[in-house]
Parts: structure tokens; C-alpha cells; sequence
């Protein structure tokens, strides 16, 4: 691959006619080569740049040939090989018809020519001795062509309290040789000033998919920028922003419980060494002091003991934001006679006994309320029979009473002892 690349380059060469005058009025640091290498359709010279003497490509009998993807005018050339070498190298420029425009023999130079329309070079070396090429590009003033640079995508952003990882997916193109990812924290952009910039700082640049920034703040909210170069060419590049997480509470470690001969009690911690440590006393605030004290003595007079004879002492560590961690107490120096196997097995015995005793007491208390709930629907089935036997009863003494005429009857047949109203008034 390297000699195709060399003889590349070397038939580019050839494609500028040399003219014998040196071409200073070129900038050989933009030539075709280097800057589009699409130009090219069997693209082998994408590793020779201008100005890089170092390809440093051996061979003989070689010959390559170059085509380009549209004619181009040719107005400069540079070429360099082997030095100590009398060898020349054959270049042929062809036309559009595919015929020879002219074929020169070059040394090591720069040249002017003026070779329009050249579709192809041929590079040839037609001896049999090794030459070493170095470089060689060609020069146009009719091809003002910049590639065109494509983003990074999928960018992603992850923060916590004390880094950001920034992750992307690079783009699927030719025209990429590296990330720059630039940064600016949001509280530094001078947004109520009219001459403010707001301009990103130049953070770092990577070939790679990612890039984790250790110089971040806590509670800070970051912009970033990530452009794509190549060959001096940047993109706009795309942004995304991400504000980093309040640091959590410094970690406790290292701690002992030690109580005096006089009855004071000595607290002793290896970490943290940064903040704050808070003592509490049966579970209130007892003192607050520095971390690097590493120690502290609660005097017998303020100690406070559990039932079992645990002294209830605690530590909580407050970092230099304010963050407080979970109290950690101490562990109990009560040895029980029994392990946790032990007590499961004594109590689940223990609630067997209880419970039975629990059910006996019960029965005496609902087996009555039982019973009477299902009597209670047996004595209203029977006082309904009851009551319904009396209603017949009664219906049936009804029907062997005296018919109601004869009754009528009786009281018709009575003498009426009542005076007339005439009579009465003496009329």
C-alpha cells in the first residue's frame, strides 16, 4: 500500500509539465494532494502530505496510473525523491481523448506549467534500480474546493458531582481527522453585556467516540462544543450541556467507641478529613467539629446509656456544601446468650402456647354469641307458628257464632218506649 501511495503521488507529479522555472508564487502547502483527495479516483496517496518529507516509498519497475474524477487545469507542481540517486522518474499528462499531452522526465523541484484539462498521469519508473519517492503534489488555481465537513452524532452527556462524560458517534466520512471539544460554564457567560462574546475555551481533541472532563464543579452547569476537523478545516460543530450533581457527604470510616477509666467516653474516626463531624448523645446534637480533629471526649456527666447498658452515642459527617450523612451509632456491646436461630424458634414456640390459650378465651366469649345467632332464627320460625295457629283458631270460633239476621231480628221485636216530638211539645 505504501508503494502505490508513493507512485501516487509520483504520477500526480508528472501531470504538471515542467517548464524549467520554479513555481514561487505557489503556497505548496495547499496542493491537491493534501487538501482534496477526492480529486482522485484510485485515491492511494492519502498517507504522503506536503511538506512531510517522510514516506519514504522504494522501487523499481513501477508504474502507476492516476485518474481524475473531471479534467483540471494544472498550473504547478512539486516533486522530491531520492537525492543521491541519478534516476529520473517518467510523468505522461493525458487529455480528455486519453491522449498524451506531453511526457517529462523529472528531478527534484518545483515547477510552473500551464496543462489544461488533464484527466490522468502516468508515473513510471523505467528502470531497474530501487528510487525512494518522498513527495509530490499537484497545483491548481481553477480549484478553490473545500470538503465538506460533516458533525458528529447521537452526542450524549452524563454528569455527577465531580466529572461529565461526554460520548458521540463519529461521522462516516473521509473528510475527518479529529473532535475539538470546547467549554464555558454557564454562570461565566456575560449575558447582560452587549460586547460580550461568548466565547467556548479550547478544552481538548480526540480521534475517539469519547471524553470524560474531571475539572468540573459541583452544582455547575457546563456548554460544551464539538466540532470536526480536517486538514485546518472546522465544522460549526454541535453543542449539549449538562450541570453537574451536589457532592454527596463526606464517607465516615475508622471509628471507635472507647470508654475511660473516669467514665468519660473517647470518640475517635480516621475519616473523613475535609468538613465536618456532628456527635449526638441519645440522639440529639451533643457537638460539632472539625474533621481533622479525628477525635472527641464526651464527659461522663453528659453520657446517656440504653436499658441493656449500650452507650447511645452517634456520628454524622457534614460536608463543606452543608451535606449531612445518615447517623451512623454505635454497634451494642451486649453479648445475648442466644443467636438469632435461638430466638426465632423460642418465640414462634412461645407464640404456639399463647396463641392456644388466646382461642380458648375466645370460645367462651363467641361460642355464646354462636350460639344465640343461630337459636335466634329457630325461636322466630317458631313464635311465627305460634301466631298463626291462634289466628285460625280465632277464625274458626268466629264461624260457629249466630247468623247476624237473627240478631236484627231480636231487636226489631222490642217495644219502643220513646214519645213523639208532637206529644212532647203539648200540641
Amino acid at each position: 500500500m505504501k508503494k502505490k501511495v508513493v507512485v501516487l503521488i509520483l504520477a500526480l507529479f508528472m501531470l504538471l509539465p515542467v517548464s524549467g522555472v520554479f513555481a514561487q508564487g505557489f503556497n505548496y502547502q495547499n496542493g491537491l494532494f493534501d487538501s482534496n483527495p477526492e480529486i482522485i479516483k484510485n485515491n492511494v496517496i492519502g498517507s504522503v502530505k506536503d511538506n512531510i518529507l517522510n514516506s519514504n516509498y522504494s522501487g523499481n519497475y513501477f508504474r502507476i496510473n492516476i485518474l481524475f474524477t473531471e479534467p483540471i487545469d494544472l498550473d504547478a507542481l512539486y516533486y522530491n525523491g531520492d537525492k543521491n540517486s541519478d534516476i529520473s522518474i517518467k510523468f505522461t499528462f493525458y487529455d480528455g481523448s486519453f491522449e498524451s499531452i506531453k511526457t517529462n522526465i523529472l528531478f527534484n523541484n518545483y515547477y510552473d506549467i500551464t496543462y489544461k484539462k488533464v484527466v490522468g498521469i502516468d508515473i513510471e519508473n523505467p528502470t531497474g534500480r530501487i528510487y525512494k519517492i518522498n513527495e509530490f503534489d499537484i497545483f491548481s488555481n481553477s480549484l478553490t474546493i473545500t470538503p465538506e465537513l460533516e458533525e458528529i452524532k447521537e452526542v450524549n452527556a452524563e454528569a455527577s458531582h465531580d466529572r461529565i462524560d461526554l460520548s458521540w458517534s463519529l461521522p462516516e466520512t473521509e473528510y475527518f481527522e479529529h473532535v475539538n471539544i470546547y467549554r464555558k460554564s454557564v454562570s461565566d457567560v456575560q449575558t447582560f453585556s452587549l460586547l460580550s462574546t461568548d466565547e467556548y475555551d479550547p478544552l481538548f481533541e480526540t480521534n475517539g467516540t469519547y471524553f470524560n472532563d474531571f475539572t468540573v464543579e459541583e452544582q455547575t452547569t457546563y456548554d460544551y462544543k464539538l466540532t470536526t476537523e480536517f486538514q485546518g478545516l472546522e465544522s460549526e460543530g454541535v453543542t449539549v450541556q449538562a450541570t453537574t450533581l451536589v457532592a454527596p457527604p463526606p464517607e465516615l470510616g475508622g471509628q471507635e467507641f472507647e470508654e475511660q477509666e473516669n467514665g468519660d467516653y473517647l470518640v475517635t474516626w480516621q475519616q473523613p478529613e475535609t468538613g465536618q463531624v456532628r456527635i449526638l448523645v441519645d440522639g440529639q446534637e451533643y457537638v460539632v467539629v472539625p474533621a481533622t480533629d479525628k477525635q472527641y471526649t464526651i464527659p461522663a456527666s453528659d453520657m446517656k446509656y440504653s436499658a441493656l447498658g449500650d452507650p447511645l452515642v452517634g456520628l454524622q459527617t457534614i460536608g463543606d456544601n452543608g451535606e449531612e450523612s445518615e447517623v451512623e451509632q454505635q454497634e451494642s456491646n451486649v453479648n445475648l446468650p442466644f443467636g438469632i436461630n435461638e430466638l426465632l424458634t423460642t418465640s414462634a414456640g412461645l407464640l404456639r402456647v399463647i396463641g392456644s390459650l388466646i382461642l380458648l378465651g375466645l370460645s367462651f366469649i363467641l361460642v355464646p354469641k354462636f350460639i344465640k345467632v343461630i337459636k335466634q332464627p329457630l325461636n322466630n320460625k317458631k313464635n311465627a307458628e305460634t301466631e298463626r295457629t291462634e289466628r285460625e283458631q280465632r277464625v274458626s270460633e268466629r264461624a260457629y257464632r249466630e247468623p247476624r239476621e237473627s240478631r236484627i231480628s231480636a231487636r226489631e221485636g222490642r217495644a219502643s218506649t220513646r214519645v213523639s216530638r208532637a206529644y212532647r211539645k203539648g200540641e
